[in-house]
């Protein structure tokens, strides 16, 4: 569930407890903590996962001897809630705009569906993010994909719009808003979808060099951009995709050309100092 924050412009969840095993079981599968784990090979890394939830990944990491995994949340609520069933965690309330931690604390910062939540844009909350990393260290942040796929859709639902003489997608009277897409492009802002260019562009524009830029989560994208027509498709449940023989065919085609059809864009960025 989500809500707006209404203190610094930017979206927080409410998440269900109740599904926090489903949660954690799905780390094996998410192919953002898979990608992570590639540059995590020192247990002892000083790890921090900006807008970490209910902290099924801190709880993933620490499961698997990582010693020193910190998170922080905007949502109060679900920090209280992960206190007191996962005491063993270091989960804190916080925002990501002003982390109560020094500059260049930790080896590695990741942040995984955040950074585009914020109605400013994404280039603030990178600039925390790379405040708090030591020189040299990574940050590894995925965002939603603008990709082909979406684009095209995009450009159909402006023109519509422009045809039926209605406005959308664009910011409310006074409000500034950064040219990317928003969705959902009604009233109500809920995140920024980017291309590759454009969120490679923030990243460096926030002082990062580019590690290693790649798209991930193909069967997510192919679920949310069809999955209307049903368990031909895709089906989620339980935090888990049942792909059905429309889906695989679509992965095997389409899922072959890079930013065609993947619902997440993955980057992992180095603090230069």
């Amino acid at each position: 569930m989500m809500a707006p924050s209404g203190t610094h412009g930017s979206v927080s969840f409410s998440w269900n407890p109740h599904e926090f095993r489903d949660l954690l079981r799905s780390c094996e599968r998410d192919e953002g903590v898979r990608f992570a784990l590639k540059y995590l090979t020192d247990k002892k890394t000083n790890i921090l996962e900006a807008g970490c939830g209910s902290g099924r990944v801190v709880k993933y990491l620490h499961d698997l001897g990582f010693e020193n995994v910190k998170g922080i949340e905007l949502a109060s609520e679900t920090v209280l809630w992960a206190n007191t069933n996962l005491p063993d965690l270091d989960i804190v309330a916080g925002d990501i705009l002003s982390m109560p931690y020094g500059r260049h604390s930790f080896d590695v910062v990741i942040s995984f569906g955040v950074v585009e939540h914020f109605v400013s844009g994404p280039r603030g909350p990178l600039m925390a993010i790379r405040d708090v990393l030591k020189p040299n260290g990574l940050a590894i942040v995925t965002v939603p994909s603008l990709n082909y796929v979406r684009r095209m859709a995009a450009a159909l639902r402006t023109f519509t719009s422009r045809a039926s003489g209605h406005r959308r997608g664009g910011p409310a009277a006074g409000e500034e808003r950064p040219p990317y897409v928003a969705y959902p492009s009604a009233d109500r802002f809920f995140e920024y979808r980017m291309t590759p260019r454009q969120f490679e562009s923030e990243c460096l524009g926030a002082g990062f060099e580019i590690v290693e830029s790649a798209p991930i989560a193909n069967i997510d994208g192919i679920y949310h951009m069809f999955g209307r027509l049903g368990r031909r498709v895709a089906v989620f449940d339980h935090w888990e995709f049942r792909v059905g023989w429309l889906g695989r065919v679509i992965h095997a085609s389409l899922g072959r050309i890079p930013f065609m059809v993947n619902h997440m864009h993955a980057c992992v960025l180095r603090n230069p100092g």
